[in-house]
This record gives C-alpha cells, sequence and structure tokens, in this order.
C-alpha cells in the first residue's frame, strides 16, 4: 500500500526594490550616463549643464523604474502560480529550490506520495479541499502520482474547481526550463532533435554561424592572445596552452585547447573537478578566468568542428565514464556538439561535484531537447554579459 502525508507552507519571496536595490541601480546608471556623454562629445555635440543634470536623475529613476516593474510582475505571477504539490520528497525540496531562486512561483503546499497511493471517498474530498483552501491555481503531479487513480481523481476534481493540472516534467520544462532527473524514462528520450533531426534548417544554419563567428573571433584577437601567451608564460614556468582530451558528440574524444590557467605539476595526475585544484591557479589565470578569456582558443575548436558555441560543456574521459556508471541516461548529453558555453553554465554555473552536474544535467537535457537559434542566442546574450560583469570563477 502507498503512503500519503500533507503539508502546507509558502516557499518564495515577494520581489521588493528597497533601498538595497536604488543604491545597486546607481552604477549601472553612471557607466550608462557616462557612455551617452562620451559618445556625445566625440561627435562634436557639447550637452548644456541642466541637460546633463536631468539625465543624471532620469538615469537611475529609469533603472529603479525597470526594477520596480519587474517586482510587480513577480507579484502577480507568484498570485497566478500558486503550485500544491503531489510528489516525493526529493520533488519537493527541488522545487521549493527553485521557488526560493526565481521568485515568480508559489509553493503553497504538497502531499508526499509514494507507493501505489489508494484513498478512499472521503480522503479523496479531504485532498481535494486541502488544495482548494491553499489557493492553489496549479496542481502538479509526479508520474508516480499519475499512477494512482485516487489522485487522477483528486485532479479531475480541482480541475472542475478551476486549478490547472500539470504533470511534473511538462511544470518543470514550462516554469524551470530544465528536465528533472528522477522523471526521465526511455520513452522521453524519443523526443526529435533538432541538430540530428532538422540538419537542413536549424543545423546547418547554426554551424555556418558559429563557424564564420570563430573564425573573425579569432583574426580578429590575434594581437590579444599575443598579450596573453606573454602574460601566461611570465606567471610561471609551462606551456601557454593547455590542452586536455574531453568527450564530444558521439562520445569521440577531442583535444580541448585553452589558455593555461594553472601552474604545472611534474606528474601526472587522475582526473578531478577543476574545484579540487584552485590553489594552482596563478594571478594571471585569475584574471583570465573572471573573464572568461581563457576560453578562447577553444574558438579553433569550433573552426574544427569539435565544439559548437552553445552546447553542453565537455568533461574528461575519465569523469565521464564514472558518471556513465552513476546517473542513467547520462550519455544521452553526447547526441549533440558540445559548447564553449551553454543552457547548464548560465543557470547553474560550475559544478563541481556529482550533486552539482546531476543539476546541470537537468538543464543539458532541457537545452538537447528544446535547442533553437532563439534559445542559443539567449544563451549567447547571458553569456556575453556575464563575461563584461567579470563574474567567472
Amino acid at each position: 500500500a502507498g503512503r500519503l502525508t500533507f503539508h502546507s507552507r509558502s516557499v518564495g519571496m515577494w520581489g521588493r526594490v528597497g533601498l538595497r536595490g536604488i543604491l545597486g541601480s546607481l552604477p549601472p546608471a553612471g557607466v550608462a550616463l557616462a557612455i551617452s556623454l562620451a559618445c556625445a562629445y566625440a561627435g562634436g555635440t557639447s550637452p548644456l549643464p541642466w541637460v546633463v543634470g536631468i539625465a543624471a536623475l532620469a538615469t537611475p529613476a529609469t533603472f529603479v523604474l525597470a526594477a520596480e516593474l519587474r517586482a510587480l510582475e513577480v507579484r502577480y505571477l507568484r498570485s497566478a502560480r500558486r503550485v500544491f504539490l503531489i510528489g516525493s520528497e526529493e520533488h519537493y525540496k527541488d522545487v521549493a529550490r527553485e521557488a526560493r531562486r526565481q521568485t515568480d512561483v508559489s509553493l503553497v503546499g504538497y502531499a508526499c506520495a509514494s507507493g501505489a497511493v489508494r484513498l478512499s471517498a472521503e480522503e479523496i474530498d479531504g485532498l481535494t479541499a486541502r488544495v482548494a483552501a491553499a489557493g492553489a491555481t496549479m496542481l502538479v503531479l509526479s508520474s508516480e502520482a499519475t499512477r494512482s487513480d485516487a489522485l487522477c481523481a483528486v485532479a479531475a476534481r480541482v480541475r472542475l474547481l478551476g486549478c490547472r493540472v500539470r504533470d511534473l516534467t511538462s511544470f518543470y520544462e514550462r516554469h524551470f526550463r530544465k528536465e528533472p532527473l528522477s522523471e526521465l524514462t526511455p520513452s522521453w528520450f524519443l523526443f526529435d532533435v533538432a541538430e540530428i533531426h532538422r540538419p537542413r534548417l536549424y543545423g546547418a544554419c547554426k554551424r555556418t554561424c558559429e563557424c564564420l563567428a570563430a573564425a573573425a573571433g579569432l583574426a580578429l584577437m590575434a594581437p590579444l592572445f599575443l598579450v596573453i601567451v606573454v602574460a601566461v608564460k611570465l606567471s610561471s614556468p609551462g606551456p601557454a596552452l593547455f590542452r586536455q582530451v574531453r568527450v564530444g558528440k558521439g562520445d569521440e574524444p577531442f583535444t580541448l585547447v585553452k589558455f593555461r590557467t594553472m601552474r604545472c605539476v611534474p606528474t601526472e595526475s587522475p582526473a578531478a573537478w577543476a574545484g579540487d585544484e584552485r590553489a594552482r591557479i596563478t594571478g594571471v589565470g585569475r584574471v583570465l578566468r573572471r573573464f572568461r578569456l581563457d576560453e578562447l582558443p577553444q574558438l579553433w575548436n569550433v573552426v574544427l568542428g569539435q565544439l559548437s558555441l552553445v552546447g553542453p560543456r565537455p568533461e574528461q574521459i575519465d569523469i565521464v565514464r564514472r558518471l556513465e556508471a552513476d546517473i542513467d541516461y547520462y550519455r544521452a548529453r553526447h547526441c549533440v556538439r558540445p559548447g564553449m558555453t551553454g543552457w547548464a553554465q548560465i543557470n547553474y554555473g560550475y559544478g563541481g561535484s556529482r550533486g552539482g552536474t546531476v543539476e546541470k544535467l537537468q538543464y543539458d537535457f532541457y537545452y538537447v531537447k528544446c535547442q533553437s537559434l532563439r534559445l542559443d542566442l539567449l544563451i549567447l546574450a547571458s553569456t556575453a554579459r556575464a563575461v563584461f560583469a567579470g563574474s567567472g570563477s
């Protein structure tokens, strides 16, 4: 027999700007104003002092207004996305964490279901009343919950009360832009992959654009490469370039090239997460990593067709083999070409552990399933913003 336990709580924070948001708007506003004035003077125009004063007040006010509008949008979305979850404890923790992080989804309650749940007519009425009393606008059921006739009966009743019903996978895709690994089955992988099944449209266009962009980037940044090579050589003994074999599309190995950011070690060491070796990072290496400049030589891998600009990040062979043995369906991420940046990187950052890898894999699978030129451009824009902000590690 199955088990069903109830919990009611609200997870998430209301969006507010506040004093911290106002103070935070001043630096970007100052940069925007400085750029505008520089462009004006470069064009031979000398703005009047009162115009500059108005602009100095209007620019941060615009940032604050935009933040207030976003806070208003968040409050509206949270009132319209009040979720009651029926699933496992693991599902609850993940949904609660995402609700706190994104703030536009409110988890108002959940029932922890395990096994083949059977409910009497009175219990079905009681659970329906709980969902309604929580003020839920959406009922989300795990795949295990959807196999229970009793819980499906509850879902049918709350739907008639105006509450939307979603399965956990579609809910993750729509609101969190990732895939729940616990819900994946072999049949989930029967979807069409754009890079494989539509090569004349998406694949050919993506490959042509990224090859041209990579070649142009290598040509334009050649002087910068020379400066970086000299800086790396002066920072510590060893080669300027770091080469490492990674796993590419179709499990094919290739040699990834980066600027060296760590001190060389005399002996070969087993494959390890990069986070375990931070003590070896040089001063120049920290600067290169912060602005992602160490990744630039990978444009050559893009030209060769071993990498894409956007895709799942390639891992070392030994790490891949361990993860394939430990995590179901891990190998499926290799059905597309790996990338210099990707959906997992901009949403989660560096994994650095098995837990982080599982989290990133959910985003990788979302990209594999939903990849498009629009999503690629969004990822590239977010990556460019992170580069200019110096938020690398």
